[in-house]
């Protein structure tokens, strides 16, 4: 959701299926858009959820592609270390950079709801994290936010080699 020159993200939005049909979704969407005012709001749509964002006036703009499976690291040292309390601030301003908006009540949770977060140092400085956490049959990594594709495919790489099970990673 955007509030005039900042963004902040929507995580998710889900209705189990046994209370579909009910306007629970309509009921949760009406609320955030009433909360963002005339800000621009973008979310991730699934199958189960695009015919409501169609109604509510939501317009594709990308698609994101949902992968599940093993992932297997290559050979080599990790590249990141699992963060600590005291890199919440580093992750914070990291994180606002990337996403333009102070997103501190989401991210201030990650580290309890997370079953793994990880960071990426370079020169002294927090250059990416990323976390992982179980979904209903896989480990789902991220958000993953680095600073180069090198440091996220480090951070992934890492935290894939603590998983049993299949991962699943949005992209």
């Amino acid at each position: 959701v955007r509030y005039g020159a900042q963004l902040a993200a929507i995580s998710m939005v889900l209705v189990a299926a046994r209370y579909g049909g009910r306007g629970h979704g309509r009921h949760l969407m009406d609320h955030v858009l009433t909360e963002a005012g005339d800000a621009t709001v973008f979310l991730n749509a699934t199958g189960y959820g695009r015919p409501l964002y169609d109604k509510l006036g939501f317009v594709p703009v990308g698609t994101t592609y949902t992968h599940v499976g093993r992932l297997i690291r290559s050979a080599g040292p990790a590249g990141s270390r699992p963060a600590t309390p005291g890199d919440l601030t580093e992750i914070l301003a990291l994180d606002t950079e990337v996403n333009g908006a102070d997103r501190t009540h989401l991210l201030q949770r990650l580290p309890g709801f997370a079953e793994q977060l990880r960071v990426v140092e370079r020169r002294g400085v927090i250059s990416g994290y990323a976390g992982a956490w179980r979904n209903v049959d896989n480990v789902h990594i991220g958000p993953v936010i680095a600073e180069t594709t090198n440091d996220a495919t480090t951070l992934i790489a890492d935290l894939a080699e603590m998983i049993r099970g299949p991962v699943r990673l949005d992209l």
